[in-house]
């Protein structure tokens, strides 16, 4: 399908998300939500809010882009956001 916005022929399926590299500790304890940032041009939002396990977006577009990704931990965890 074409992007409204831009008109690019959106065929490219790609995806992020956040998960724990320590298989003893599941992401779902110590995250309370992720922030995915898009280019609202692109995208038509410019954030995607993921607040619960799997933390996973997944979408078509036509080109290579940077996905700036804010985690959001437990409070629990008395830690800032995380950018990556």
């Amino acid at each position: 399908t074409k992007c409204k916005l831009t008109g690019y022929l959106r065929k490219h399926k790609w995806s992020v998300y956040v998960k724990s590299l320590d298989k003893k500790v599941h992401e779902r304890k110590c995250i309370d939500r992720v922030v995915i940032k898009l280019d609202k041009n692109s995208f038509g939002k410019e954030e995607v809010v993921i607040s619960h396990a799997p933390f996973k977006f997944t979408s078509t577009g036509w080109g290579v882009f940077e996905v700036p990704i804010i985690i959001f931990w437990k409070e629990w965890m008395k830690k800032e956001p995380t950018i990556i």
